[in-house]
């Protein structure tokens, strides 16, 4: 019971921009119904983060999250009415289930795993959720921390509402951004080609695009097995697996990995 107290205010301010992002995505886009909610999941997301941190400026971080949430779907309603449009929650379930569990899953693979510059971002988060918006330097405060720190503010705001450590935020925060993408490129893909089967296969194909060590799986077995003879492996690597190929095949041995293995390929 406490833990749902403790989350509340957390999903009443995602449904607030949600709803609003959704509304806009309405009145100003020629989409198809099932395209809207995603799409306005995205869009909501996206202005909210950015009149957070313009808000951020002259308002305590709490206050500017909430306000920037509510104008986010006093606008929505603005719009439907000043284009005449018609709102009907009509979604699919299917995306929604979807969306939901490849947040979770992406949230299971990072949790913990220090391999995104967190040594930089966990105090950034922690400055931002305090108020300090534009960050400083963590670890210089008198420099401005000059960086794209969308991801970052959006997890300091999951932080302070769901009354979580920087870590747990950041780890569900990119889970959630990292989702949307696919599914929104599936959404297009399927649009483009009016074919489900070519969304998914592009969204899965994103999925993997953020590198390219992969692709040697795709080679011969005796040209993967001379390229090995001629790498040596380092660090978490060569703990890994004592060949590149048999590397490819399994999983990252890695220190802080989290429940769900992070493949080596």
């Amino acid at each position: 019971m406490k833990f749902l107290l403790d989350i509340l205010p957390l999903l009443i301010w995602a449904v607030l921009w949600m709803a609003g992002g959704w509304m806009l995505a309405a009145a100003l886009f020629r989409l198809r119904r099932r395209e809207t909610a995603m799409v306005g999941v995205g869009l909501g997301l996206v202005l909210q983060t950015w009149l957070a941190n313009l808000l951020a400026h002259g308002l305590a971080a709490v206050p500017a999250s909430w306000l920037s949430a509510v104008l986010i779907l006093l606008v929505g309603l603005v719009s439907l009415l000043a284009f005449r449009k018609e709102l009907r929650f009509e979604f699919s379930i299917f995306d929604w289930l979807l969306l939901g569990v490849l947040t979770l899953l992406f949230n299971a693979i990072g949790r913990g795993l220090g391999i995104f510059d967190d040594y930089q971002n966990l105090p950034t988060i922690s400055l931002m959720a305090a108020g300090d918006v534009p960050p400083h330097f963590a670890l210089n405060p008198s420099l401005n921390f000059g960086y794209h720190y969308l991801l970052l503010l959006f997890a300091a705001q999951v932080m302070r509402l769901g009354h979580m450590f920087p870590w747990s935020a950041l780890d569900l925060a990119r889970g959630l951004i990292l989702a949307l993408p696919l599914l929104l490129a599936g959404l297009w893909a399927s649009r483009l080609t009016h074919n489900r089967l070519a969304g998914f296969l592009t969204s899965f194909m994103l999925a993997f695009a953020g590198g390219a060590r992969w692709l040697l799986l795709l080679l011969p077995q005796n040209w993967l097995s001379r390229i090995s003879e001629n790498i040596t492996l380092i660090g978490s690597a060569s703990t890994s697996a004592p060949t590149l190929a048999q590397a490819l095949l399994s999983n990252w041995k890695i220190d802080g990995a989290g429940p769900i293995p992070f493949p080596f390929a």
